[in-house]
């Protein structure tokens, strides 16, 4: 290191050390100090990181001055006999001037002298001039209000961070001699920096807390996770380089550092941004980086210590779960897959070895066991059973509507459930009720054997994954109910099943009271798995639309259409026998696979099959529809491509 050459002596050290290194080395001190007295385990760290931070700074200062050439310099110009008079002249002049450890190494007339004039050498100068150098006392209140600035130990999580973020950017501010030090967090999810904190003498800076992630140097930091240096920055390129000032603020060099997070998977990413910038050009270098390396390191050990307080940082783990419920309920919308998806991601993020799900029964008008899952052997509640609402625990959080925590199972004498209930288990039970803003549909109950078996942070978890879990039961249910009332199918446009077959009710009694005429005929596309193999679901949907529409225009007005699932359809001709059906489905077979159809930007030809019967003497609609499924269900044996008449 060069302020340790052999030719370096503690006086060398001493006489280039300027009146700024000296406050700062004292600072540290009086920092470290404070912290060790605090007791506090986040004070002492972040305190001694900054102190290190601090004299990192003064020592690569002087390594960069103490170079082992300019040492040799000053030894040519001095001879042995003048640097003995210097040092005795230095140590009459302390024997004089003793001061307190918590005196100043600078005078009021600092800002007129070299920088690279140390401040011992000042007050000898000052000395042999015959002049008054008046000595500054600094106290602790200079560095801490101890009565206003109170760290907020008590205080809500959130506000603790925020209190030593703005501590730490202080710092680093008076310490660089900075116009402006700020801190983003980084969202990569949304394509955002989160503007958290900021010190700064600039009135100009942008009132939005957040800024998207585009081409200035912030946001590039972010996503290299590299630091970056810029000693000139011209006023017409200021706005697209730094986005966090409104308007041209004169700024004219700049650098910045990412902050890292390691997270349980030990994978390290950038959480955010360290961002400082000042208006003397080519302000920052080698040094600044040091220095700022170990106030990042504070940020993510200030980071790391709340984030299990607060939501800081998205868990990663509970996302993911989210995530693969709503891919498992996205492929099938279904109340048992709902259930399924909440099991599998319980498992995964809290455990436990028993599980019960509660819900609403219509045809009994009761709670009951939904469905139970056992994880390690043992006896618990069956299926199906009826909850007592007025006398379980159970019972209590549907009532409440609020979740319930209990760690020692023994204390409670009434039923998890009901009174026949038999349960090996005293250990912990948490109840989480399952529910949206306007409704209750249940409950998720997880039970271990060991007492006190679930925290807060497994609390959060199972309420993040029943609220999702709510959410797709609302959907399930708003969108059965509107099955029930809609008649219009969104994909083909065709009347819905429901609807379709109120209707052909109504035409079969009618045709039985005039002695009319009817047909029934059901159509399905053929090779369907095939259709999915080569084209996806998308050509077959596309598929099913082109089938759909050819229809409509097959028919006339006042025949019936409908879509009877996801690969049929109905067709009710009025007035027309079953020969005459018989002969208008074949034109439809033949017609619609002659035509080409264009499926993912790919021609193909599409056949289909179809079931007809005509209606009798009094034939009713389970038969009539019977009949034409079992005869559409014959031609598909037969190969496909083909018409059957019952």
């Amino acid at each position: 290191m060069a302020v340790s050459s052999g030719n370096t002596t503690i006086k060398d050290v001493l006489s280039a050390l300027t009146a700024k290194e000296g406050i700062l080395v004292a600072i540290g001190a009086i920092l470290l100090i404070f912290g060790i007295y605090s007791g506090s385990a986040i004070i002492i760290t972040a305190v001694i990181l900054i102190s290190v931070g601090l004299w990192g700074y003064v020592y690569f200062s002087l390594a960069a001055r103490l170079t082992p050439d300019s040492l040799h310099h000053k030894t040519i110009e001095r001879t042995d006999q003048s640097l003995e008079d210097e040092e005795s002249a230095l140590q009459a002049n302390s024997a004089e001037n003793e001061f307190d450890d918590t005196t100043a190494f600078h005078t009021e007339d600092d800002k007129d002298r070299s920088p690279e004039v140390g401040g011992m050498n000042d007050i000898k100068k000052s000395k042999s001039a015959g002049e008054k150098t008046r000595l500054t006392e600094a106290h602790l209140t200079q560095f801490f209000d101890l009565e206003s600035e109170n760290f907020p130990s008590s205080s809500e999580p959130r506000s603790e961070f925020e209190f030593l973020l703005g501590k730490v950017l202080t710092a680093i501010k008076e310490s660089l001699i900075a116009h402006t030090v700020a801190f983003f967090w980084t969202n990569f999810e949304k394509q955002e920096l989160v503007f958290q904190g900021r010190a700064s003498d600039s009135h100009n800076l942008v009132p939005d807390r957040k800024l998207p992630l585009e081409n200035d140097v912030v946001s590039q930091i972010a996503r290299n996770g590299k630091p970056e240096f810029i000693s000139h920055i011209s006023p017409s390129s200021e706005r697209d380089v730094l986005r966090y000032y409104k308007d041209i603020d004169f700024v004219k060099s700049f650098i910045g550092v990412p902050v890292h997070y390691q997270g349980r998977d030990g994978e390290k990413v950038v959480v955010g941004v360290l961002a400082i910038d000042s208006k003397a050009e080519d302000a920052f270098g080698s040094e600044t980086l040091a220095l700022l390396s170990q106030f990042t390191k504070l940020l993510a050990a200030l980071i790391k210590s709340h984030t299990e307080k607060y939501d800081l940082l998205v868990d990663s783990e509970l996302v993911l779960s989210i995530r693969k419920m709503h891919e498992t309920i996205r492929e099938q919308l279904e109340l048992r897959t709902i259930v399924r998806a909440l099991i599998e991601q319980t498992k995964r993020l809290i455990g436990y070895d028993y599980l019960a799900v509660t819900m609403f029964n219509d045809d009994k008008r009761a709670w009951v066991i939904y469905h139970v899952d056992i994880a390690k052997d043992g006896t618990y509640i069956a299926p199906h059973q009826i909850v007592d609402l007025e006398n379980s625990l159970v019972g209590a959080v549907l009532d409440s509507n609020k979740h319930l925590l209990v760690d020692d199972l023994s204390t409670v004498t009434i039923p998890r459930f009901n009174g026949e209930e038999k349960i090996d288990s005293d250990g912990s039970i948490l109840i989480a009720p399952v529910s949206s803003f306007k409704k209750c549909y249940g409950t998720v109950s997880l039970e271990r054997r060991d007492r006190s078996g679930y925290s807060a942070r497994d609390i959060e978890v199972l309420y993040r994954l029943v609220e999702n879990i709510a959410s797709a039961l609302e959907i399930l249910y708003m969108s059965e109910l509107v099955d029930k009332y809609v008649i219009i199918d969104d994909t083909t446009g065709l009347l819905k099943k429901s609807y379709f077959e109120q209707r052909l009710k109504e035409e079969i009694r009618r045709a039985d009271d005039f002695g009319h005429d009817l047909t029934y005929s059901v159509f399905s596309i053929d090779n369907m798995q095939q259709l999915i193999d080569r084209h996806g679901k998308e050509g077959l949907d596309n598929a099913i639309y082109s089938f759909g529409q050819f229809l409509k225009n097959s028919v006339r007005q006042y025949d019936l259409l409908g879509r009877l699932d996801y690969n049929k359809f109905g067709v009710v001709l009025l007035n027309t026998t079953a020969n005459e059906g018989y002969l208008w489905a074949e034109k439809v077979r033949k017609n619609f696979a002659s035509q080409v159809i264009t499926v993912n930007d790919k021609t193909t030809s599409i056949t289909v099959s179809s079931g007809v019967c005509g209606i009798t003497e009094d034939m009713q609609f389970v038969e009539l529809s019977q009949h034409a499924v079992a005869a559409l269900q014959k031609a598909i044996e037969n190969g496909g491509n083909i018409v059957r008449v019952y």
